[in-house]
């Protein structure tokens, strides 16, 4: 026979689950403006049934709550980090043509076509009135200003090419701190999870750091069950078709000097690097 105060702890584990639901909604107001944050749900269910008969049938245990988890998707995900590895790569080359555009003055009244244009139509004008001193000193003047022209085009190009090469650099310094960071995390989680605690906000910083290093280059990820346990697995996370981060361990890439900018190789192996997109991937 059910006890006199079975009804109580029943709606007792009611209040105490509502109070785990406000206290998660909570959390979700306080960081809807921290980047990164994955909002965050109960999962509750209910609680098995005791055996305690009240005349009909057995009488529900209430509920309880075995879970928070992260409203996370991981296929949106890897397509986010595709996406914004192409839109990264097109945005790149277009400030780059854009700054090239702006060292030319095209399109302008001052570029390359109207500087162009006018030291070819005082040449033309020489042939017709050699003898006239003043279309002497209009081609000369003309021809003055097309030479330094180039002269101020090509600094501006040499200027630009090392901004590129700075780049470059920043570039691979920024893949080499996720990548350190991405293998720390990786172990954070692992043994907390482990230990049977949540992650939530460890793996938010995970994926925030994945959305960055697939800005700067394309990233594959994948993730490996350990040992048949798939709440726990192993992740890779591959650039350029080489192993970036594989759990706890992580490679590193650096810059050498090359004809025009850096040539990129894995700093073990020695291996060239090319990265598939991102906005490395334009810089070279």
């Amino acid at each position: 026979m059910a006890s006199t105060f079975y009804g109580v702890s029943i709606a007792n584990s009611g209040l105490r689950n509502s109070k785990i639901g406000l206290q998660s909604t909570s959390n979700n107001v306080a960081n809807v403006k921290t980047t990164g944050y994955s909002r965050q749900v109960i999962t509750q269910v209910a609680a098995g049934a005791a055996a305690t008969y009240n005349g009909s049938g057995i009488i529900g245990g209430g509920s309880e709550v075995t879970a928070i988890e992260r409203e996370r998707n991981w296929r949106l995900d890897q397509s986010y980090w595709s996406q914004n590895s192409t839109q990264t790569t097109w945005q790149t080359k277009s400030d780059t043509m854009s700054q090239i555009e702006s060292i030319f003055g095209e399109p302008s009244n001052n570029g390359f076509t109207t500087v162009m244009t006018n030291f070819h139509d005082a040449l033309e004008n020489l042939t017709k009135g050699s003898d006239d001193p003043s279309v002497r000193t209009t081609v000369k003047a003309y021809g003055e200003a097309f030479c330094q022209y180039l002269h101020d085009a090509a600094a501006n190009l040499v200027a630009q090419k090392e901004g590129v090469n700075q780049d470059v650099k920043n570039s691979v310094d920024q893949i080499n701190s996720y990548a350190e960071q991405l293998a720390s995390l990786n172990g954070a989680i692992a043994q907390a999870k482990a230990g049977g605690a949540a992650a939530n906000e460890l793996q938010d910083q995970r994926d925030l750091l994945l959305d960055k290093l697939s800005g700067v280059t394309g990233v594959t990820v994948t993730k490996t069950a350990q040992s048949g346990d798939e709440s726990n697995p192993l992740w890779t996370i591959s650039i350029g078709n080489q192993t970036l981060v594989s759990g706890t361990k992580y490679n590193t890439l650096k810059c050498v000097p090359g004809s025009g900018v850096f040539d990129l190789k894995w700093e073990k192996s020695g291996d060239a690097f090319v990265p598939n997109g991102g906005a490395l991937g334009s810089q070279l």
